[in-house]
């Protein structure tokens, strides 16, 4: 894909994480999965905007919001955009990501 996926459960731990998310934050899967996305893997989410966004998306069983943002958590920062998605079919949490060019 050309967009970085990760699943997220709805605390926050990360279930998927595909190769472009790889190469964008340059971190290996293993490094990631079953890690805390708001406290190990990208603590610079941890904001009102991004995280109050996902928690509140859990809690109401929906989440569609698409944002610009910085990653910067030991990677040169990236401008991105990110959009966040719940899928209630499923119950699953995802977020997309891609470098803004």
């Amino acid at each position: 894909m050309p967009f970085g996926v990760i699943q997220l459960s709805d605390d926050g731990i990360v279930l998927q994480y595909n190769d472009y998310e790889c190469q964008l934050s340059g971190r290996t899967k293993s490094a990631v999965l079953g890690r805390r996305f708001f406290i190990d893997v990208a603590p610079c989410t941890k904001t009102p905007l991004f995280a109050g966004i996902f928690e509140a998306g859990v809690i109401q069983g929906e989440m569609g919001a698409l944002l610009s943002y910085y990653f910067d958590f030991r990677m040169t920062p990236t401008q991105v955009w990110v959009h966040l998605h719940r899928c209630q079919e499923t119950n699953t949490n995802w977020v997309l990501v891609k470098r803004q060019e």
